[in-house]
């Protein structure tokens, strides 16, 4: 079992990511990683208090992209899914941006990838 979506920036705690959003390359199909977090323990100035979203809406939902101003999420409880048993790992190179947008626009609307990241290098330096 693995999470449901990983972020591309790996050197976080699974709190720092959760109050950072999660954003990454595996969110275009689901939702952000912290949208999958059903619960977590705050560290707070007054002491730890565990968070769900129907005891405290307001606080859990601040928390979630506060990015560390409403406390310190200690640990937490993330929804988690079958690990799958082989994957295909393609790299396409571009010399046109516009090409290179197009096909991740289309990539996205096919529905039939669990993880899409690009990059743009400048080689005219």
């Amino acid at each position: 079992m693995a999470s449901v979506s990983w972020t591309d920036y790996l050197y976080l705690a699974v709190g720092g990511t959760l109050s950072n959003a999660g954003i990454s390359g595996q969110t275009f199909p689901m939702v952000l990683r912290s949208a999958m977090s059903m619960k977590w323990m705050l560290l707070l100035v007054k002491g730890n208090l565990w968070l769900i979203p129907n005891t405290n809406p307001q606080l859990f939902f601040a928390v979630l992209r506060g990015l560390g101003q409403f406390g310190i999420i200690t640990r937490a409880r993330i929804a988690l899914e079958p690990v799958q048993k082989r994957v295909s790992w393609t790299h396409m190179f571009y010399d046109k941006y516009s090409k290179f947008s197009r096909d991740q626009k289309h990539l996205i609307s096919i529905n039939g990838l669990d993880y899409l990241e690009g990059s743009l290098f400048d080689h005219a330096k």
